[in-house]
């Protein structure tokens, strides 16, 4: 498969202004517990049944394939108006990018159509503000393959091989799914309300290294507080070099050591990140709390700055890299780029860690609604 819901199929722009930091996925590639409370703050009643928990999750994948392959057909020609029908967000962000990067590519492969099959659903939808939210597992399948209804917790569709991300995280874990496994992938979907359709929020890999989920349900306030702070401490070392939330950042502290080197010829280099939000404001992580532990996934956003001696030393833009990054401001260039994790807390008071992680192209905020067409 070339594309995963337009959203984590990600290619670096090969040049010498690329940023070292893009992780070059396919989609195959995506694809503190324990805490005391009373009830699931914000939690509405769950539509699915004791028998069928999976229901809602199953339901509303029906209706998103369907418009997704529709984006995905209109993606193909190049044409990106399609995408806001079936994502949103940071994933409808990704869909913008990668159609930038089709444009531009004289060598570019046809998208080939797809379905994401329900696996488990993470817990009930979570009430937001005015809209709700879901979290769920799934593998990818062929058009059709939605409809399957495949046995709870049972991944039945194989992933072909993914190139290994920098982002794997997991110590001794591999990239790819073991042979024949299913690439497992979380996924949030959103709505406005409930009249409105299922959108494509967010997406993170779920490693072969951890197994079964065990017993799920929504996270409460304070267990997704505690996926909320490991994420935070992913953009705080981005940032700053931070380590003082004592999070097992993984491969992260690696690549970050890279930056500075001024292989731009830049005079200076920064870095700010912070986690993106919802509509209601709102940290954009969603989490659910499992046999392994509270296990969440967030979205973040990157600024990288280059600052150089003059205007005349900033260099000449690509024409993608002109779309997706807009001008430089006198001797300022700034690189937008986007994130995701996949973090756990474990159930026994272990160490939180950061289990899976990407940092990829972005694009500029002024020139989304542009792009969206």
């Amino acid at each position: 498969m070339d594309n995963f819901c337009g959203v984590e199929a990600m290619h670096g722009l090969m040049d010498p202004m690329t940023s070292r930091f893009v992780s070059a996925l396919s989609l195959a590639a995506l694809l503190g517990s324990g805490v005391a409370c009373t009830s699931p703050a914000g939690q509405s009643p769950a539509p699915s049944s004791l028998t069928d928990p999976d229901a809602l999750l199953r339901a509303a994948l029906v209706d998103y394939n369907d418009r997704n392959n529709i984006a995905i057909a209109a993606a193909d020609g190049l044409d990106a108006s399609k995408w806001k029908l079936a994502d949103t967000g940071p994933a409808l962000e990704g869909d913008l990018v990668r159609n930038v990067f089709r444009r531009h590519d004289k060598d570019r492969k046809a998208m080939e159509p797809f379905d994401m099959v329900a696996v488990r659903q993470l817990g009930a939808p979570v009430t937001s503000g005015q809209g709700s939210s879901l979290l769920g597992m799934v593998v990818a399948g062929p058009r059709g393959a939605a409809t399957a209804r495949p046995t709870t917790g049972a991944p039945t569709t194989a992933a072909s091989p993914a190139s290994a991300p920098a982002g794997n995280a997991t110590p001794g874990a591999s990239a790819t799914p073991s042979s024949g496994a299913a690439v497992r992938t979380l996924i949030v979907l959103t709505r406005a309300d409930a009249a409105a359709p299922w959108l494509l929020q967010m997406s993170s890999r779920l490693p072969d290294s951890v197994g079964d989920l065990g017993t799920v349900r929504q996270a409460y306030d304070t267990e997704r507080a505690s996926a909320v702070a490991v994420v935070k401490a992913v953009t705080d070392y981005w940032t700053n070099r931070d380590v003082s939330a004592g999070v097992d950042l993984g491969t992260i502290p690696a690549e970050r050591a890279t930056i500075g080197t001024p292989s731009w010829g830049q005079k200076e280099t920064s870095y700010t990140c912070a986690i993106d939000t919802d509509p209601s404001g709102e940290p954009l992580v969603r989490a659910a709390a499992t046999g392994q532990g509270i296990i969440g996934v967030g979205a973040f956003h990157c600024t990288y700055t280059l600052t150089y001696a003059k205007a005349s030393k900033v260099p000449k833009l690509l024409d993608k890299q002109r779309e997706l990054w807009g001008s430089p401001t006198g001797a300022v260039l700034t690189v937008p780029q986007r994130g995701g994790v996949t973090v756990r807390v474990p159930s026994d008071g272990g160490r939180p860690q950061v289990m899976w992680w990407f940092l990829d192209d972005g694009m500029a905020p002024a020139l989304i609604p542009a792009a969206m067409g």
